[in-house]
C-alpha cells in the first residue's frame, strides 16, 4: 500500500499497511501459511498503533500515569497500582490479541510475528511494549525451563489468544549494590519448612513492578559467589487465597520517559517464591528471558525510528518556509535520507536474530546459538543508539513543535532514552560481542560468512558491484583487526565498543545489499541506495567527505525511498578504492 501522498502525520493510519519493509520482510521470514494467519493479528495491531493506543499512550503520559496504592484503608499490603480505563483498555486489546500468546502453545507462529506486533505497538506505546515483552520472556522461560506442573499452571494464563482474563509477567534481576553486574545480587532464598521458598532483598529496578508472576534471581544460603551462585525463582504477587504475597512495592519511578510503565523498588520480605533452576543454572536461565528481551528491545527501538520518521517526512512534505517546502531543502532531504536508512537496516538487523531465535525455537527447545547472541547484542546495540538519535533529528525536523507534547515526537523522544539502558547499556552488549568472537565461540568466522556470502551474490549484479566489493574489504579489515586482538587479547576491553559498533553497521549494509539484490532484478534500485548510503555515513565517507557532486541524484529519489516506491537507477558515486583491505 505505501505512505499515501495526502497522510498528515501517522495518527489515523493502519501503521502496519503503510509500511511497505515490514510486509516485505516478513513475506521472506515466514511460509505462507504462517503468513495467512498472521495477516490479521498485523491488521489490527497497526490499526490500534494507529488510532486508540496512539491516543491512550499520550493521555496516560501526559494526564494520568499510574499510581501506587500500597495499602488499602485498613493498612493492610496491597502492592496495587491504578490505571486509567483507556490504558486498561489498551492492555486488554494487546493481550486479548494474542500477542504473546500467537508464539506460544499449540500450532504456535513463529516468534517473527510477536516482533512484529511489538514493534508495531512502540511506533506508539513503547511503554506498554514492556510489560507485554516481560511477559513473553517470562512464559518464554517457563516453558523451556518450568516443571510440568508450573507450565500447566501459568503458562496458558500468561499466553491467552482472546479477550478475557490473563496474567502478566516480570523479570526481576537488578540490584542497588550490582546494577549490571549481577552476580553481586544480596538477595537471599531460604528454604518454607512448610515447601517452597522463602525470598528476602531488594530489587531496585523492577519493571512491571505488579506484575502477577515475577522470574527472581536469588541466592540460597550457602551458595557460591557471582551468578553461579543464584537461582531462579517464580514469586506471585497474590497466594491462591487472593492474599498479598510477602514483598513491598516502595515507590514507582519517577522516570523521564515511558511514564505509563510502572517501575519500582521492591523490597522482598519472605516472599513465597518456587524454584526454577537452582544455581548453578538459575542465572543461565534468566539469561535466556534477557535475551529474549533484548532482541524485544531492539524491535522496540525499530518501532521508534519507524514513527519518528514517518512523522518527520509527512511533517517536511506539507512544511513551507522561506518560500518552499523543507523537503526541497538539501539539508532536510539528507537528514530524511539518514533516517529511513537507519529505520530499514535497524529492521533487518532486529530480524537476522529474530530469526537466529526461530530456529532454536520448537519442541527441542535448544539453547541460544553463537548467531543469535552475536546478532542480539549487535542489534540491541546499534538500534538503540540510532533510535534516540533519529528521535532527536524528528524533533529537530518539525521545530519547535517537534518540542512540545502536542506532537508524538516530543514524547517519542523521551521514551526513546531507555532503549540504550534497558537490559544491559552498549558496554555490556559490547563485552558480549567480545565474548563470541573470544576463543571459545569464535563467531567471527559465521559473521565473516555471512557477509562474504552476499558479497558473492552481489558481486554479480552489475550495480551492486560497488558495494560487494566493499563488503570483501571490510571483512577482510575486520579479520586483521579481530586476528590483532588474537595476539593481544588485553585489548580486546579497550576496543569492544568500537568494534561492535564497526560489526554493527558492516551487517546493516549487508543485509539492505542482500535485500536489494532481488529488487534490481526488477529494475528497482531503491534499497540498493539505501545500502549505498549507510555505507558512505558509516563504513567508507565519500570523497572530500562529500563535498562535490556525489549527492545529486537525492532530490529526485527522496520520495521513492520515503513512501517506498521503486527507484529507477540513479548515479551512485563509488566508496572508495574497491581492493582496499584485504
Amino acid at each position: 500500500m505505501g505512505l499515501p501522498d495526502e497522510a498528515l502525520e501517522g495518527r489515523g493510519l493502519n501503521l502496519y499497511q503503510v509500511d511497505d519493509a515490514l510486509q516485505a520482510l516478513l513475506e521472506r521470514q515466514l511460509d505462507p501459511a504462517q503468513l495467512v494467519r498472521a495477516r490479521p493479528l498485523l491488521e489490527r495491531m497497526g490499526e490500534l498503533a494507529g488510532g486508540a493506543i496512539d491516543r491512550q499512550a499520550e493521555y496516560t503520559d501526559r494526564y494520568a500515569p499510574p499510581v501506587l496504592e500500597a495499602h488499602d484503608r485498613q493498612g493492610a499490603v496491597v502492592n496495587r497500582v491504578r490505571y486509567n480505563p483507556l490504558y486498561e483498555e489498551s492492555v486488554g486489546q494487546v493481550y486479548g490479541l494474542g500477542i504473546v500468546g500467537c508464539s506460544f502453545g499449540p500450532d504456535r507462529l513463529p516468534f517473527a510475528v510477536h516482533h512484529a506486533l511489538l514493534y508495531l505497538l512502540s511506533q506508539s506505546d513503547p511503554a506498554l511494549g514492556c510489560p507485554v515483552t516481560l511477559t513473553a520472556a517470562t512464559a518464554f522461560v517457563l516453558d523451556r525451563h518450568g516443571s510440568p506442573e508450573q507450565r500447566a499452571r501459568w503458562l496458558p494464563q500468561l499466553t491467552v489468544r482472546q479477550p478475557g482474563p490473563y496474567l502478566d509477567g516480570a523479570t526481576w534481576v537488578t540490584e542497588r549494590p550490582g546494577g549490571s553486574d549481577a552476580g553481586a545480587a544480596e538477595t537471599l532464598a531460604e528454604p518454607d519448612p512448610a515447601g517452597g521458598w522463602r525470598l528476602t532483598g531488594e530489587k531496585w529496578f523492577a519493571s512491571n513492578a505488579d506484575a502477577d508472576l515475577a522470574l527472581v534471581t536469588a541466592r540460597p544460603a550457602g551458595a557460591g559467589p557471582g551468578t553461579r551462585g543464584l537461582g531462579l525463582y517464580l514469586v506471585a504477587r497474590q497466594g491462591p487465597d487472593g492474599t498479598a504475597n510477602r514483598y513491598r512495592i516502595r515507590r514507582l519511578k519517577d522516570k523521564l520517559g515511558t511514564r505509563g510503565l510502572a517501575t519500582g523498588e521492591i523490597e522482598l520480605e519472605g516472599a513465597a517464591a518456587e524454584l526454577v533452576t537452582p544455581p548453578p543454572d538459575g542465572f543461565r536461565h534468566m539469561l535466556e528471558a534477557l535475551e529474549f528481551s533484548r532482541i524485544a528491545n531492539a524491535a522496540a527501538s525499530c518501532g521508534i525510528m519507524r514513527r519518528v520518521t514517518l512523522e518527520a517526512f509527512c511533517y517536511a512534505r506539507q512544511r513551507a518556509a522561506f518560500g518552499q517546502v523543507l523537503t526541497d531543502f538539501p539539508m532536510v532531504q539528507e537528514t530524511l535520507a539518514t533516517m529511513q536508512a537507519q529505520a530499514e537496516a535497524g529492521l533487518l538487523l532486529t530480524f537476522e536474530a529474530v530469526r537466529a531465535l526461530d530456529r532454536g525455537a520448537g519442541p527441542a527447545h535448544r539453547p541460544a546459538t553463537t548467531w543469535q547472541r552475536l546478532t542480539t547484542a549487535l542489534a540491541k546495540y546499534r538500534t538503540g543508539e540510532d533510535a534516540v538519535r533519529n528521535a532527536s533529528r524528528a524533533v529537530e525536523v518539525l521545530g519547535g513543535n517537534g518540542y512540545v507534547e502536542d506532537y508524538v515526537t516530543a514524547r517519542l523522544f523521551r521514551e526513546a532514552q531507555v532503549l540504550p539502558v534497558w537490559e544491559g547499556p552498549a558496554n555490556i552488549q559490547a563485552l558480549e560481542v567480545l565474548r563470541m568472537l573470544g576463543p571459545r565461540w569464535r563467531a567471527g568466522a559465521e559473521f565473516a560468512a555471512r557477509v562474504l556470502g552476499v558479497a558473492e551474490q552481489a558481486g554479480a549484479v552489475g550495480p551492486a558491484r560497488d558495494l560487494a566489493g566493499l563488503l570483501r574489504a571490510q571483512a577482510g579489515e575486520l579479520e586483521d583487526a579481530l586476528s590483532w586482538l588474537a595476539v593481544e587479547p588485553g585489548q580486546g576491553p579497550r576496543h569492544a565498543r568500537r568494534l561492535m559498533a564497526w560489526m554493527a553497521d558492516l551487517l546493516e549494509v549487508a543485509l539492505l545489499l542482500e535485500q536489494a539484490l532481488p529488487e534490481l532484478a526488477r529494475g528497482d534500485h531503491r534499497t540498493l541506495a539505501l545500502a549505498w548510503w549507510l555505507a558512505q555515513a558509516r563504513l567508507r565517507p565519500l570523497a572530500l567527505h562529500g563535498v562535490g557532486d556525489q549527492l545529486s541524484w537525492l532530490p529526485a529519489a527522496l520520495p521513492a525511498l520515503l513512501a517506498h516506491r521503486p527507484l529507477e537507477a540513479v548515479p551512485l558515486a563509488e566508496l572508495g578504492p574497491v581492493g582496499a583491505g584485504r
